[in-house]
């Protein structure tokens, strides 16, 4: 479904939608069903200023952070396969 904005006050923005592409083999969010209300409340309780996503996967909360205008997000992720998919993510948002 659709991702709402970020935070109560953080900006009348229209909803967006984050797309997460990824290889069996990255880490992703076990539970598909709570997925939307995962990034609601990560984007929700998100301090202004910097984000900083450790251990991030594939970046679905730092790419939802950045979909919301956050003013500089960082994704940290260790493992190659999710690596790939994270600096992909990053290669598709930034166009």
């Amino acid at each position: 479904r659709p991702l709402g904005p970020a935070a109560p006050g953080a900006g009348e923005a229209a909803a967006s939608v984050v797309q997460v592409t990824r290889h069996v083999r990255s880490f992703f969010q076990a539970n598909r069903y709570l997925i939307s209300d995962l990034v609601d409340a990560v984007r929700s309780l998100a301090a202004p200023g910097t984000v900083v996503d450790l251990y991030a996967g594939v970046g679905l909360f730092a790419v939802a952070c950045a979909a919301s205008r956050r003013d500089e997000v960082v994704a940290v992720e260790g493992d190659g396969t999710s690596a790939r998919d994270l600096a992909e993510m990053g290669r598709l948002r930034d166009h």
